[in-house]
């Protein structure tokens, strides 16, 4: 899979993935809620602005320095039945205090799966 952008915005204290495609094969925005973590990390990149663009790699292997030019980058530890699969932070900025987070079966619509290695940095506007 190559590099996405996904915007992501706030509403409330509640983060939503901005995912046209999903709605309009009958998904829900509910189930767009970020959370397991994925909000708290939004909240930290994000800081008081109500909205941030990530570019976002899925990859099953870190080959090479592909995932160099990413300001984050998580590894799957394990994946449920029930859709979701669990991440820790492999490289992060310093002052970020999010270890983990677990992604919904909505980030396997996007990544057409879950892939072992995500790496995302922000996308200025």
């Amino acid at each position: 899979m190559g590099d996405t952008a996904l915007r992501f915005y706030r509403e409330g204290k509640s983060w939503y993935a901005d995912i046209p495609l999903y709605l309009a094969t009958g998904g829900h925005k509910a189930d767009c809620l970020m959370v397991a973590g994925a909000d708290k990390l939004l909240d930290e990149i994000a800081g008081k602005r109500s909205s941030v663009t990530l570019s976002i790699l899925g990859a099953e292997v870190m080959r090479g320095n592909a995932f160099d030019s990413y300001s984050h980058v998580l590894k799957c530890q394990s994946r449920d039945v029930y859709g979701w699969a669990y991440y820790n932070m492999v490289y992060s900025p310093p002052a970020s205090k999010v270890e983990s987070i677990g992604l919904c079966p909505v980030s396997a619509f996007v990544f057409g799966g879950h892939p072992m290695f995500i790496g995302f940095k922000e996308v200025r506007e």
